[in-house]
């Protein structure tokens, strides 16, 4: 008897992340992963309502992927959290197939921005004293 294992092509390597940056306490967030195919390589899902790739966010804590959502073999849509506390710079992402296989981008294709210092503004007042 012959056992053979059949598995699908691995995944495309990731190469672009739009947005490419996210701020620190974003919620929610949206992003389209595009990703390069080499000798028949393309993400692999086994088909609709049944997401099984993994994705998983390198380089730094704080970056929680919530949802990954298949579009085609060389595109993927993240739903990703990032903590109010996460490490500024740049991520990885690696994405596994649904057989295990695993493709992780360059450092930089994502990464963490500092949050938008608020500006406050407690009143106006005229030269005179009085409240405008």
């Amino acid at each position: 008897m012959r056992v053979i294992e059949i598995l699908a092509p691995p995944p495309a390597t990731p190469t672009g992340a739009s947005p490419p940056s996210l701020t620190q306490g974003a919620t929610s967030q949206q992003v389209v992963l595009t990703g390069t195919p080499a000798a028949g390589s393309g993400f692999y899902d086994t088909g609709p309502g049944f997401s099984r790739l993994e994705v998983a966010i390198g380089g730094g804590a704080g970056v929680t992927v919530t949802n990954v959502a298949f579009n085609g073999p060389t595109q993927i849509m993240l739903t990703l959290d990032v903590s109010g506390s996460a490490p500024i710079g740049p991520r990885t992402i690696t994405v596994t197939n649904p057989d295990g296989q695993t493709a992780t981008s360059a450092s930089g294709i994502i990464s963490v921005e500092g949050s938008a210092p608020g500006i406050a503004f407690s009143s106006f007042r005229s030269a005179s004293g009085r409240p405008l």
